[in-house]
């Protein structure tokens, strides 16, 4: 996918002509995002790690001495928008995939696993790698450019010292290893770490059977590639839990549980 994501982060905020505090900037926000990330998944709360990192820059940004002339608000702009989009398109993706395979499933109070849906079952129960892989494709079209966009701010200021060593208009001015060192290490911290959240979101807010599983996954990951194809920073958290909850909400008034 084009690069709008990683250059939306790339120039959202002007962190001065100073390489060495643009750098002592850029790695504070990164930390504070880092802490605030970790604190959240020993807690168990699904946080958006993309709204830290971008309110992080900014402050970074301000704390310079640039104030807020140092935001490029249009940006900011984009990026509200899209937390809007992200809750009501995931929403209505994943309660509209899951009608679509057939309707809600567990009405009268519960996912159906009677003799007469096992065969269904089966077909949910494999359908859920391709749910699995384009929410993961989604995930990393996402969220890897936002980390692709601070790497690459990273490196700017510390080899030219001021923006400008590199430029994101596409994909292809994009240095492939960028792509693969952001992959590893997104796909490595969601093994390591993402039981906390997968117990929270997928068992304990909303009760899912083989079939919302699946919705959820493909109302998701639809959400997320159609509002990064047109190019807004968004979190993926809020998407996906939004395809959760309406996969739960299909499923019936006690599919969600609204604590």
């Amino acid at each position: 996918l084009h690069g709008a994501v990683a250059g939306a982060i790339y120039d959202m905020v002007d962190l001065g002509k100073e390489p060495r505090a643009a750098l002592a900037a850029l790695s504070a926000a990164l930390l504070v995002v880092a802490f605030w990330a970790a604190a959240a998944w020993w807690l168990g709360i699904p946080t958006s790690e993309s709204h830290g990192l971008i309110a992080g820059l900014s402050g970074g940004a301000v704390a310079l001495g640039g104030g807020v002339s140092a935001i490029d608000f249009s940006i900011w702009g984009k990026v509200l928008l899209g937390m809007v989009l992200s809750v009501v398109v995931g929403f209505l993706g994943g309660f509209i995939t899951t009608r679509s395979l057939g309707g809600a499933a567990g009405k009268k109070g519960g996912p159906v696993t009677g003799s007469g849906r096992r065969g269904n079952d089966q077909v949910y129960r494999k359908a859920q790698w391709g749910g699995a892989a384009v929410m993961a494709f989604a995930h990393g079209a996402q969220d890897g450019q936002k980390f692709i966009g601070v790497l690459l701010l990273g490196l700017s200021l510390s080899t030219a010292g001021a923006k400008g060593e590199f430029h994101i208009t596409s994909t292809g001015s994009i240095p492939f290893w960028t792509m693969i060192f952001c992959a590893l290490f997104i796909a490595l911290g969601t093994a390591m770490g993402g039981r906390r959240i997968i117990q929270k979101v997928g068992m304990d807010m909303v009760s899912l059977d083989l079939k919302s599983g699946l919705a959820a996954d493909l109302g998701a990951g639809l959400t997320l590639l159609f509002l990064t194809l047109l190019g807004y920073p968004v979190s993926t958290t809020h998407a996906k839990v939004s395809a959760i909850m309406g996969a739960g909400r299909a499923g019936g008034r006690r599919g969600v549980d609204k604590r």
